[in-house]
């Protein structure tokens, strides 16, 4: 066997060893980790320590699984500190296992409940990087909420998510806002 293909293969055999060591990035949390993370957060928001949320957030976010998802879409609704929120929505938007984001998906799809906007809004751009035409269905779905901080948020995670398929509710949208907008002012004027 040539040199090269002798490294070719120790290189291969290294990474295969390091791949499987690691485990896939959805293998989850262990019951005590999780246990723990949890209370790290807890700790971390009594005490008002914003760099320990955000530690505690991305522990959360490596069990990559809808427990995770519903604790970080609750503490990115409920919280007003910028660092943890864009910590929640980076946690959401880097997590890998397919059955997880198709629970975001659906979380988005079934959180109507006009007290539940913010919970939308946080699912809405936590969306943003993950692929699929189903991920642009429901945040394009979103654009019809009665809320409109929701439906601000739609649109911009449709725009950056640069998906063409986004572009036509949007563009649908935007006729609807102008529609009515003029329909808005006419009833003014006439009250006049």
């Amino acid at each position: 066997m040539s040199f090269l293909r002798r490294c070719g293969w120790a290189v291969a055999s290294a990474a295969l060893v390091v791949a499987l060591a690691a485990g896939p990035a959805w293998a989850g949390l262990s019951s005590s980790e999780w246990n723990q993370a949890k209370r790290e957060f807890e700790r971390a928001f009594a005490g008002n320590d914003a760099e320990g949320m955000v530690a505690a957030v991305q522990k959360i976010a490596q069990d990559d699984s809808p427990r995770a998802v519903d604790l970080l879409v609750n503490v990115g609704a409920q919280l007003d500190n910028i660092k943890v929120y864009e910590a929640v929505r980076a946690a959401l938007g880097g997590m890998k296992d397919p059955e997880t984001v198709a629970y975001m998906v659906k979380q988005l799809e079934r959180q109507s409940s006009p007290a539940k906007w913010q919970s939308r809004c946080v699912l809405c751009e936590a969306l943003v990087p993950h692929q699929g035409e189903e991920v642009t269905r429901a945040i394009a779905a979103r654009l019809d909420d009665k809320v409109p901080y929701v439906i601000s948020a739609a649109a911009k995670a449709l725009g950056k998510r640069r998906d063409p398929k986004g572009v036509e509710p949007l563009i649908a949208k935007l006729r609807e806002l102008e529609k009515n907008k003029g329909r808005h002012l006419d009833r003014r004027s006439s009250r006049r």
